[in-house]
């Protein structure tokens, strides 16, 4: 890709000519009962329910649309990678989508990972593996090409959850940040399978860290609960507050497409655009936007607490989906290979394909 991303967004420009196959995994339940896990690594996913007609012809007319989920836990992240689209959530959950339908990907009881809430993923720089960090500690990667997850929880013995996580470099070479609830960043760079882990930072003071994105590999930003965004120019070293000025509601998610087109999204429909220099008030409706992903200054999508989709374009908000009584927690923009997806509460995941073609 033309455009190096450094976040849990990483890949959205992912053409079909570039994408694996499919992903790989078990495919199952959601976890309620019936559902068996292997000890060993992940086999292919298991035979699929076919998509319905009515989600056929949603994709023809390239309409947002409910896709049929493997799960009724709650999905609190989605990201592209080059084996697919993949969302994570409740009690460990990881779902897949793969070959047009949805499943769920299991690997093993005996990984600490599986029962903790994951509330964030991220994607390296190739696309070639899918990161996720929440509850108890918990962080881990799962790899499609070697059909397996690997578990890093409770680096230094931290059990806190990590809120957010990104991820940088290639694979077996990656940069991991993650950062928790109390203020903490840490850093750590893979080399094979092991992970050095460096100090701990505070760069937002002891706030809890609610998001991360880095547009390219030196540029990043960290928003935290008290309505502070800072900036790294040199991939972690330092961070210096920038904003965000104006703020008057809780931040929740952060988009950006490069270091001057960064989207800060809030409660009561509050999206915060920060040019490099200037900070500008936008609306995307009046719920809290829990995801954003921004693709260029005049392309991205959000979503919101009260199940609304909203497509940027010209540098304005507009309503293109609303799914009444689905709260959505993220949302990732599609490209030939992939969809656009959003998900959310009691395992909700909406659609809808760029350029109306199902894959």
């Amino acid at each position: 890709m033309s455009r190096r991303r450094f976040t849990r967004r990483a890949f959205a420009a992912l053409g079909t000519a570039a994408a694996f196959a499919g992903c790989l995994g078990s495919g199952g339940g959601d976890g309620t009962g019936g559902d068996t896990s292997t000890a060993g690594p992940a086999t292919s996913m298991g035979e699929s329910t076919p998509i319905d007609d009515k989600q056929v012809s949603d994709q023809a007319t390239g309409e947002w649309h409910r896709a049929e989920s493997p799960t009724q836990k709650t999905l609190y992240d989605v990201v592209v990678s080059r084996a697919g689209v993949f969302a994570v959530g409740e009690d460990g959950i990881i779902v897949g989508r793969c070959h047009g339908m949805w499943e769920r990907i299991d690997d093993s009881n005996d990984l600490e990972v599986v029962g903790n809430t994951l509330y964030d993923a991220s994607t390296p720089a190739d696309g070639s593996n899918v990161w996720f960090c929440g509850s108890s500690g918990s962080i881990g990667v799962y790899e499609p090409k070697e059909q397996q997850i690997l578990d890093y929880s409770a680096p230094g013995e931290k059990t806190s959850t990590w809120e957010t996580i990104a991820v940088g470099g290639t694979r077996r070479n990656e940069q991991i940040f993650v950062g928790n609830g109390s203020g903490e960043l840490l850093r750590g760079k893979r080399d094979g399978q092991n992970i050095d882990w460096q100090d701990v930072r505070e760069p937002a003071g002891g706030s809890s860290l609610v998001d991360m994105e880095f547009p390219t590999a030196n540029v990043g930003f960290l928003a935290d609960s008290s309505g502070g965004l800072y900036r790294t120019t040199n991939t972690g070293g330092g961070w210096n507050k920038v904003g965000v000025r104006g703020a008057e509601h809780a931040l929740q998610s952060i988009g950006a497409a490069d270091e001057n087109t960064v989207y800060v999204s809030a409660d009561a429909g509050a999206v915060y655009r920060y040019n490099g220099r200037t900070w500008t008030d936008t609306s995307a409706g009046g719920a809290s936007v829990y995801g954003i992903d921004i693709v260029d200054r005049q392309t991205g999508l959000a979503c919101t607490g009260e199940g609304e989709v909203y497509d940027l374009t010209d540098g304005r908000w507009e309503q293109v989906g609303s799914f009444d009584s689905v709260s959505l927690r993220s949302v990732i923009y599609g490209n030939e290979a992939s969809p656009h997806v959003a998900v959310g509460a009691s395992g909700a995941i909406v659609e809808r394909f760029p350029s109306g073609d199902a894959n």
